[in-house]
C-alpha cells in the first residue's frame, strides 16, 4: 500500500511560512525521503473530527476551525470524561497562547459547562493544582498570571514525560524552566522522541 506523510501544525504561529515540500531522515546507514503533505486545521471545519463521534478525537476538535455552537458541543461532549477534558484545555492553551481573547473565553465556557468536582477527578487538573495553580487568581495581576500559565505548561510537559516514560525523573528540572517558548517546545519533542535518554539530553539541567 503506498505509505503518505502528513504534517499536522498545532497552530497558526507554528506552521513555517514557506512549507518544505520534502522532509528526510536518518537512521544509520538508513536515510529516508518523503513527500509532505501538509494539513491546517485551524483552516478545516471542526466537523470532519466531531462527525466521528469518537471520545479519543473529540478533544483535538479545539485545533480545528469551530463555530461557538461546535465549541459548546464538544465541550458537552468531554465534561463527563475528565481526562479528555483535561487534553482539549491543554490543546486549547497550545493553540490559543498568542491570543489571550480567544483563550479566555474558551475557559470561560469550560469553567461554566465543567464541575469543579469533574475538573478535579481530571490527572491534567490534579497536576496543575499540585503545581500551585489558582483557578481565583486575579486577572490585573500580570505576574500571577505568567505563574499560572509556566504552571500549566510545566504540569502538561509532566504529564507527556509520565504517559511516554513513567518513572523517569525529572520533575526538578522541568520545575526550574521558567521560560514558556522553551516549555511549549519541549512538550513538542518529548512527544515525538523514541528514548527516554533523548528526553534527558532535551532537557537543560538533566545531562
Amino acid at each position: 500500500m503506498p505509505i503518505r506523510v502528513y504534517v499536522l501544525p498545532m497552530a497558526r504561529h507554528a506552521c513555517p511560512a514557506r512549507l518544505p515540500e520534502h522532509g528526510r531522515t536518518d537512521w544509520g546507514d538508513v536515510q529516508v525521503s518523503a513527500r509532505l503533505s501538509w494539513i491546517k486545521p485551524w483552516e478545516i471545519d471542526a466537523r470532519v473530527v466531531l462527525d466521528h463521534n469518537s471520545p479519543r478525537l473529540d478533544p483535538w476538535a479545539i485545533l480545528f476551525r469551530l463555530t461557538n455552537v461546535q465549541k459548546d458541543e464538544v465541550i458537552n461532549r468531554v465534561k463527563n470524561r475528565p481526562e479528555e477534558a483535561g487534553l482539549f484545555r491543554i490543546l486549547g492553551g497550545m493553540r490559543y497562547r498568542r491570543n489571550v481573547g480567544d483563550w479566555r473565553e474558551l475557559v470561560g465556557r469550560l469553567n461554566q459547562m465543567i464541575s469543579r468536582e469533574m475538573m478535579r477527578e481530571s490527572l491534567a487538573v490534579q497536576e496543575w493544582l499540585q503545581e500551585g495553580r489558582q483557578e481565583g487568581r486575579e486577572e490585573g495581576r500580570e505576574k500571577g498570571r505568567e505563574e499560572g500559565k509556566l504552571a500549566e505548561a510545566r504540569s502538561a510537559l509532566l504529564m507527556v514525560i509520565e504517559s511516554r516514560f513513567p518513572g523517569l525523573r525529572v520533575r526538578d528540572a522541568v520545575e526550574s524552566i521558567s521560560d514558556l517558548d522553551v516549555l511549549h517546545s519541549l512538550i513538542t519533542v518529548v512527544a515525538k522522541v523514541r528514548t527516554a535518554a533523548a528526553v534527558l539530553r532535551a532537557i537543560p539541567g538533566t545531562r
